[in-house]
């Protein structure tokens, strides 16, 4: 659920603020903010990020990182130099140490969110998962045929 879509139903609950169950979904809505945070605390605490995170700062602060756009992160990571985030994690004063070791964190899943998509992009099928694929779905007789003109295949 994003951050934009529980002030929706804020929104929505409070234009109805005299019944009962608009009462109980303002209750569940804080409910869910003061878990969020929690969660955002813990995770904080451990030093990680993951995709249930919140986005401290930013276009995006207060959203999951799994809610937060893919070319929004791209950008980020690039505004952002990785070995200047670690001097400053390292050597800068308080608070600025504390705040690039955030965003060092960050770039870090970041870094790690891209690396995964590639390896789900670049894991082709082969020829003959193809083939299989192609048999069990309705074409039991289907066979590859190399095409000379282009050399790709045709099923």
């Amino acid at each position: 659920m994003t951050k934009a879509t529980l002030e929706e139903y804020r929104a929505m609950a409070e234009q109805h603020g005299d019944r009962r169950s608009a009462k109980i979904v303002l209750e569940l809505l804080d409910e869910v903010v003061r878990l969020r945070h929690l969660w955002n605390r813990n995770e904080i605490r451990r030093n990680q990020v993951s995709d249930e995170s919140l986005m401290p700062f930013g276009q995006y602060k207060g959203e999951r990182m799994v809610d937060v756009p893919e070319d929004y992160l791209v950008w980020w990571q690039k505004e952002n130099n990785r070995d200047g985030l670690k001097l400053d994690a390292e050597f800068a004063p308080v608070p600025r140490n504390y705040v690039a070791q955030r965003k060092l964190r960050i770039y870090d899943y970041i870094q790690q969110r891209i690396d995964d998509e590639t390896r789900e992009t670049e894991a082709e099928l082969s020829e003959a998962e193809i083939l299989a694929f192609v048999q069990a779905n309705g074409f039991p007789n289907a066979t590859i045929i190399p095409d000379e003109a282009d050399e790709t295949l045709v099923i």
